[in-house]
């Protein structure tokens, strides 16, 4: 067997896992949970709130229904559940509702605008996540706790062998049936 072949062989073995294993640590890297905030006060406003932690930062991105449109709307997380919550200590952008009533914010949750906040401060069951107009609170969540989401993220461990060990095994394997088929047809020649 030609060095061409072999070489395209054990490119061809590292081209069919790489894709794997990079979505694999893509997955193993990323925790979120999604809040659902609920109508306060009869207003008739709801939503969701999803929080991916990104290593370093979370990254919240809140959805709005049910407000007036054109209306604009405060959102901020809390400590404290949606009953007893304390001052805010994340503040994301306004929102502004559409035709429709709904409006989009998102952006990193930053300690009094400063500081990177990570997913488990908040998702610990005791911080919630408010929506306000003027002075009265229009919608409210408690942030889900790390660990009860509605899908937990997929536990792999242990169930495949890492993607280095089978890169490399296959490499192995490639070039012993290589080697061997090039010691053959010496011995033919």
């Amino acid at each position: 067997m030609r060095r061409g072949t072999v070489f395209a062989s054990v490119l061809l073995v590292v081209a069919l896992f790489a894709p794997g294993a990079r979505a694999q640590e893509s997955d193993e890297t990323q925790e979120s949970v999604e809040t659902e905030l609920n109508e306060q006060n009869d207003s008739g406003v709801g939503g969701t709130a999803n929080f991916t932690f990104l290593h370093p930062d979370t990254r919240a991105l809140v959805k709005v229904n049910g407000l007036d449109p054109g209306a604009t709307a405060r959102i901020t997380v809390h400590a404290g559940g949606c009953s007893s919550q304390s001052a805010s200590f994340v503040a994301l952008p306004d929102v502004t509702a559409d035709a429709d009533g709904n409006a989009t914010t998102e952006g990193l949750l930053l300690f009094q605008g400063k500081e990177a906040v990570e997913l488990d401060t908040i998702a610990d069951g005791e911080h919630s996540i408010s929506v306000a107009q003027g002075d009265r609170t229009v919608a409210c969540g408690e942030v889900t706790q790390l660990g009860q989401a509605a899908e937990e993220p997929k536990d792999d461990s242990g169930d495949e062998p890492p993607f280095i060990l089978i890169a490399a095994v296959a490499t192995v394997v490639v070039l012993l049936v290589a080697v061997v088929i090039a010691m053959r047809r010496r011995r033919k020649a």
